[in-house]
């Protein structure tokens, strides 16, 4: 019944006319048809939206390309007429549920319906009805009716934006072309009927006397959201230099063409796994006799030999894991919507974008109801895609360099993290303090409650987000002098980021975030964007650091509770002494001793706020090694009564133990450095260098970069002696090696230097081939280290042997020239006599005697003597005479030189170099 009544009320709209040729040229509209407009609003709005059966039919139907359009278009004089065809209107063209039936089914009524308003003169007649709005606007006397009528009109706008979707089987045919091509006309469209001016107007509007417009900002956004969408802010950026040809359609055509050749071979492939497998049902099982005699069961061909024990087809025991790609972008094919959007992105930056930004912002911190998940989602893609815009154009571009010469910067300023300049001031709402911890803090709820969640696209987001914004500090430390304002609030923010390195600071929660990666349930480019901030950070640390003494809170350690002695107190005295030294109000406010002092309270989470500051002196009135060395005599003291109070407390058991505390301490760039050596981290890192093809260069680049950071910088190469690993740089080195790239240059150079030192550690110690099946601890890294320097100083002291024997008038090592007389092993435990003559007489250490003998000087070992030539023919006769003797090497030695200048162990030496043995005594084979 419903259904018939349905039709009963589309067929009761009216009915079209048309000429000779089926051109329509009016509409001829029902008597009811006001009235079944309002009862077909009223069938849709109560439509089930897990089925959407209404929408399905009308669709079916043609109604909106039947009725709807021509009445719009040729019923003008109605006006009450065409609102109501533009409420189904919007109705019809509301976005998909995503728990709805026939998803794909509904997307392809819904891009019928795009096109059908793309191809009529639907857009214009609609941005009539906001002549009178408009100008009411202008002349402040905008009504709550106004506003209403906006608000319908801009959500019909957002509806049809909002079709862009289409499945991977219209990737592939031809009509993913025409999707895109629709897609495109229907931006043209909205530029031409200058429909953007009108959404610039409003979003300027947004916070002025005309308070509407601040309930639709999460309307707004969403319009400027799909917009932007399938766009590369790169593209729109260059398509306003000279000599410039955007190769957009090329790009999405090679896109398109790459997605049709993968389902071509995925089919080709599955079709002949198919083929496979019917055939083998129809093979016979054989024996084939060998010529030893041995028999072989076979299946299949007789005649094929390579067809002897197929293998089974294994049953898979789960679901299988994918990897889950990045989903490509298809941007715009034509250069004038480029260059529109462009001009559209400028004029929205100069105004329009801050109120917007901020006042959704403050809606999320204060948890408005209206605010989802998906709403924030969209707010970070809308910011991270303007930022990115704003990036590309001054990265590709020089802006003004000149110095500003204004006043001194004054305190007022200082304290303010807010952008006031060219680069950062149009995009000051997406770069200012509390937008960084707005996404930091949501981006950790987020991680932390995503085992019940699954929302990874809101930790995409998040990252790409934080990624444009830490990228775009760094473009502004690098573009700009550094005594300008932009620089210096830079600065200040990466202060209060890099403030906290608890485990709940950002840097910590990044390796987390590394840590725990998932290949199989986030995609590539998250992985991307989270080692490119990695870099970054670690490489701004250290830029941070030469600029004066950089402090940060750090946990420490929990102890039992004790009373403190004088000595605590004293130090404590000694403390607030120093804290009053590094107080930036007592130096100097001239521009030659520029101090910087931020207190970060929001991001530190130490319960003792008075602490929590960042103490950065750019040229202080105390020297740098004054201030170690007061830093170093609190730590000693420190020390020292921690000792004490651990000695008092280790007797008292009934002492409780204190919550951990966060401290102030001097930040060490090699401590975050050392946090990347890690196996998840090793590995995820491996795992994306892998895609080094499809991977931008700049993320090879930054891959190898913290790759090398472990290997050099750590001395933790044997951490990448993995087998899992060593797959990945084969084949990486055997791709290359076939067909070499200019392009992978870098990776092929620090993947052969791993392998070969690999290799040659693997040479002298064999056990590191069982070794590359397990990961390795730091620990164990630096015994396979110490164990090969160990072997290479031995290689060396073996090598030296044969380099000659120094002559007799030379002394050792007093000139380059001269040639080096080796010692061995065994003289480095002494000579055989004592150094030190040792009294037996009693009453030695009494009275004066002792001082008297402690004032007598005895040498402690004589220079050793060379043998010359002559001692060697010596040697030898004497080797005859004493070589049955178990005392040999010591009645040679006596024989040379009876003054003992002459030791057994270098007589055993020169018998070792002439080749001569000698039975040697329990203490000599010790010593050798």
């Amino acid at each position: 019944m419903e259904m018939q009544g349905l039709a009963g009320i589309c067929v009761g709209l009216g009915t079209p006319e048309e000429d000779d040729n089926g051109n329509r040229i009016g509409y001829n509209k029902g008597a009811n048809c006001s009235d079944n407009l309002k009862d077909l609003l009223r069938f849709l709005r109560r439509d089930d939206p897990q089925t959407r059966g209404v929408f399905k039919q009308v669709c079916k139907w043609n109604t909106v390309g039947k009725d709807l359009i021509p009445i719009i278009q040729y019923c003008q004089d109605d006006r009450n007429l065409v609102l109501n065809a533009v409420k189904v209107l919007v109705f019809l063209t509301m976005p998909i549920e995503p728990s709805s039936s026939d998803i794909w089914l509904q997307v392809e009524y819904l891009w019928g319906l795009k096109a059908a308003i793309t191809l009529s003169d639907t857009i214009p007649v609609v941005v009539s009805l906001l002549e009178g709005p408009l100008e009411n606007l202008d002349r402040e006397a905008f009504t709550e009716d106004d506003w209403k009528l906006v608000q319908l009109v801009l959500t019909l706008f957002r509806n049809v934006l909002a079709i862009h979707d289409f499945s991977m089987l219209q990737k592939v045919g031809e009509s993913a072309s025409q999707f895109l091509s629709l897609r495109d006309r229907f931006l043209e469209l909205l530029f031409h009927e200058n429909v953007m001016d009108i959404i610039l107007v409003i979003a300027q509007n947004i916070k002025g006397s005309c308070s509407y417009f601040l309930h639709d900002n999460l309307l707004l956004l969403e319009i400027f959201h799909y917009i932007f969408l399938g766009q590369e802010p790169e593209l729109i950026v260059n398509a306003r230099l000279k000599d410039f040809k955007v190769c957009g359609s090329s790009t999405s055509l090679d896109i398109l063409k790459s997605i049709m050749k993968e389902e071509k071979q995925k089919k080709m492939k599955l079709s002949r796994q198919r083929n496979v497998v019917r055939h083998s049902q129809f093979s016979g099982t054989f024996t084939r006799l060998a010529m030893d005699g041995s028999k072989t069961v076979c299946k299949g061909n007789p005649s094929s030999a390579s067809q002897i024990l197929l293998k089974p087809h294994k049953a898979q025991k789960g679901p299988s894991k994918k990897i889950l790609w990045d989903h490509e972008r298809l941007p715009s094919m034509k250069d004038d919507i480029l260059e529109l959007l462009h001009d559209f992105l400028n004029q929205f930056l100069s105004g329009g974008y801050n109120d917007l930004m901020e006042s959704i912002r403050e809606d999320i911190e204060k948890e408005h109801h209206a605010i989802q998940n998906s709403d924030i989602v969209v707010f970070f893609q809308v910011a991270q895609f303007v930022t990115s815009f704003q990036y590309h154009k001054y990265f590709t571009s020089k802006p003004n360099m000149e110095k500003d010469n204004s006043q001194a910067f004054s305190d007022e300023y200082a304290d303010n993290t807010s952008f006031k300049g060219g680069i950062c001031g149009p995009i000051a709402a997406s770069m200012n303090e509390s937008m960084f911890l707005l996404v930091i803090s949501r981006w950790q709820n987020a991680f932390e409650g995503l085992k019940v969640t699954h929302d990874y696209k809101f930790l995409s987001a998040a990252g790409a987000l934080m990624r444009i914004m830490i990228r775009m500090l760094d473009l502004v430390l690098k573009l700009l002098p550094g005594d300008s304002k932009e620089p210096l609030t830079a600065r200040i923010l990466l202060y209060k980021l890099f403030y906290d390195q608890t485990d709940q600071g950002m840097t910590q929660f990044l390796l987390s975030l590394i840590k725990s990666f998932d290949t199989h349930k986030q995609t590539k480019s998250d992985l991307s964007d989270l080692v490119e901030m990695i870099h970054l950070i670690a490489r701004l640390m250290e830029n941070l650091q030469t600029r004066g003494t950089l402090r940060v809170s750090k946990k420490s350690r929990s102890r039992k509770k004790k009373i403190l002695s004088d000595k605590k107190e004293n130090v404590n005295e000694q403390c607030d002494a120093e804290a009053t030294i590094e107080d930036p109000t007592s130096l100097s406010n001239s521009e030659q001793s520029t101090v910087l002092k931020k207190k970060s309270p929001e991001i530190a989470t130490s319960g003792d706020e008075e602490n929590m500051n960042v103490d950065v002196l750019e040229k202080p009135e105390i020297s740098v090694p004054e201030m170690e060395n007061l830093g170093n005599n609190l730590q000693t003291e420190k020390k020292k009564i921690d000792i004490d109070d651990l000695s008092r407390s280790s007797d008292d058991s009934s002492g409780d133990e204190q919550p951990a505390a966060n401290n102030e301490v001097d930040f060490k760039v090699s401590t975050f450095i050392s946090s990347l050596a890690n196996h998840s981290i090793i590995q995820n890192l491996c795992w994306l260098l892998g895609f080094y093809k499809n991977n931008s260069v700049s993320t090879n680049h930054y891959i190898v970069c913290m790759l090398q950071r472990i290997t050099d910088d750590l001395d933790l190469s044997p951490m990448l002696y993995q087998l899992s690993l060593l797959t990945t740089f084969y084949d990486i080195l055997e791709e290359q090696k076939s067909c070499p790239c200019k392009e992978y240059a870098n990776i092929v150079d620090f993947l052969t230097s791993l392998v070969r030192r690999m290799l040659r550690k693997m040479k002298n110690q064999p056990l590191l081939f069982v070794e590359v099946l397990f990961w390795k601890s730091r620990k164990e890294c630096h015994y396979i280290n110490a164990e090969y320097m160990l072997h290479e100083l031995g290689h060396l002291k073996k090598e030296s042997a044969g380099w000659g024997n120094a002559s007799a008038n030379e002394d050792i090592g007093s000139s380059h020239g001269k040639i080096w007389a080796p010692r061995s092993i065994a003289d480095a435990l002494g000579e055989d006599e004592a150094d030190v003559v040792i009294p037996h007489e009693p009453g030695y250490q009494s009275g004066g005697d002792a001082a008297e003998h402690e004032s007598v000087s005895v040498p402690r070992r004589k220079r050793r003597f060379v043998l010359t030539e002559e001692m060697e023919m010596k040697i030898k006769d004497l080797y005859e005479k004493f070589k049955d003797d178990e005392n040999c090497s010591r009645l040679i030695a006596e024989s040379l030189d009876p003054d003992g200048q002459v030791s057994p162990a270098q007589v055993i030496n020169k018998l070792k170099q002439l080749g001569l043995k000698v039975a040697l005594k329990e203490k000599e084979a010790l010593c050798w």
